[in-house]
């Protein structure tokens, strides 16, 4: 698929030379717009995501690849095929993209900005309201049908990679699927969806991944991450983070802690949330649908 945004190969001869954005600074790209760079979000193992202004004063989110002593064909490749996504999977519960540029041999995308993360607005609102559990549930279901319509595995549905639209106080929050760094996308409609490669958020390993007769995640893997959303959107916990033990960890997710943990909710989406993290994936719901139609019953 041809990229339309204003982007260019860089000639692999020439000498890299990086100039990385500093809050303050502006840049511009190749069809004149001009990006004011503000204070940095977020920052994770492959890219940073600046708050920016365009030129008309909107705000934005720039995400910039961080090169990571990575060769610069495959950072290329990672920023193309995440434009790509972001292109293709358009809907009310996806973050919208704006632009995609090269300025200085580093890879931006421009993306729409939120309130923030779904982790600091379950903090700032706790104890959630069923009710409004429930309507992070339909919406991020909504999107992850969509994506999976779309032959898309999405693969990194998280408390971090949700993002929220609308503050604290907002009672018509918005909840949106933020990131397709590490998603697949499956092109032959009868090819099996499956990806074997290990890449996960390390509280957000689904257990297929590390069970021997599997080592795979599916569209099932994207179902467990949404449980893993709603247990922290109910409790403001997750079973289990990221100083943990990588092998005490693993053990949890072995031995179910995650499903076990759900099961003493008391509410009645506690059997749903545990549905959605059984350890085997052919326990759960089969898709997004049949757990919608499961959560309309409750």
């Amino acid at each position: 698929m041809k990229n339309n945004f204003d982007a260019k190969r860089v000639d692999m001869t020439e000498e890299m030379k990086i100039i990385w954005p500093t809050p303050g600074n502006t840049i511009t790209t190749r069809s004149g717009m001009i990006y004011t760079i503000g204070q940095p979000i977020n920052s994770g193992g492959y890219a940073l995501v600046f708050k920016g202004l365009d030129f008309f004063d909107n705000p934005v989110a720039l995400k910039v690849f961080k090169p990571a002593n990575r060769p610069f064909d495959e950072v290329q490749k990672q920023w193309d095929n995440e434009t790509q996504l972001f292109k293709k999977l358009r809907h009310p519960n996806i973050v919208a993209i704006y632009d995609a540029f090269i300025c200085d041999n580093l890879f931006y995308i421009v993306l729409e900005r939120a309130w923030g993360n779904l982790c600091d607005w379950i903090q700032n609102v706790k104890p959630v309201p069923e009710t409004t559990v429930r309507e992070i549930a339909r919406q991020l279901l909504f999107a992850i049908y969509f994506i999976h319509k779309e032959g898309v595995i999405q693969r990194d549905i998280t408390i971090y990679n949700t993002l929220v639209f609308e503050g604290p106080k907002s009672r018509g929050a918005i909840f949106k699927i933020s990131d397709f760094g590490i998603s697949k996308e499956f092109i032959n409609p009868w090819e099996q969806r499956i990806c074997n490669s290990y890449i996960a958020h390390p509280c957000f390993i689904p257990p297929e991944l590390l069970l021997p007769q599997y080592g795979y995640t599916n569209e099932q893997s994207d179902l467990y991450h949404l449980g893993l959303v709603l247990l922290y959107s109910l409790t403001g916990e997750l079973p289990f983070d990221e100083k943990m033990d990588a092998e005490e960890r693993k053990k949890m997710i072995l031995d179910g802690v995650p499903r076990k943990e759900a099961e003493k909710i008391k509410t009645p989406l506690r059997n749903f949330i545990s549905i959605l993290l059984r350890r085997h994936h052919e326990y759960r719901f089969k898709n997004a649908l049949d757990a919608w139609n499961a959560l309309k019953t409750i």
